[in-house]
């Protein structure tokens, strides 16, 4: 695997007088030649100026993010790579026990589960080191690398999960 990074976007949340939301992304032509990203956040003032001057709509949020892309790509041989196979996580939102948060991985690996065939073939084992390590990423108390949506951590101690699969009329 060697990413490496091709471009800048920035992606502006606009906001209309009902609260409804719409993204509107542009890639940026910018890049951090210096190392330290000044020539592209300078554009994104730019571009976030031009864009009030235009539109009736608030801007309510934005995000600048590097984009990187796979320069030598192969494709996953794998039966179970398939994006419509999920792992499918729930677990409760620390501080608020009537609130679950939920993360789906597509294209689990077999070995995340209990059994290779039958009824475990389809329930998670969260005693394999790789399923452990994915799920503390969650939780405060973990690693805490990131947060479910709303900002929230769960309580991975009430974890629990199942294969399901996505519709997709991709083929």
């Amino acid at each position: 695997m060697s990413l490496a990074k091709v471009s800048w976007e920035l992606v502006v949340g606009l906001v209309d007088r009902g609260g409804k939301v719409v993204n509107r992304t542009f890639f940026l032509t910018a890049d951090d030649t210096a190392g330290d990203a000044t020539d592209v956040f300078t554009d994104v003032a730019t571009i976030l100026t031009n864009i009030a001057a235009v539109t009736e709509l608030k801007v309510k949020s934005y995000r600048v993010a590097a984009v990187y892309a796979e320069n030598a790509l192969t494709l996953a041989t794998s039966a179970e790579a398939e994006a419509e196979q999920q792992l499918h996580i729930s677990a409760l939102i620390k501080g608020d026990p009537t609130k679950s948060g939920t993360y789906d991985i597509p294209g689990p690996k077999q070995a995340l589960f209990q059994a290779s065939s039958g009824p475990g073939a389809d329930l998670p084992n969260f005693s394999v080191t790789a399923l452990d390590n994915f799920i503390e990423m969650f939780n405060d108390g973990g690693t805490g690398l990131a947060t479910l949506s709303d900002g929230e951590f769960w309580d991975t101690n009430t974890a629990k999960g199942k294969k399901t699969h996505k519709h997709s009329t991709n083929g």
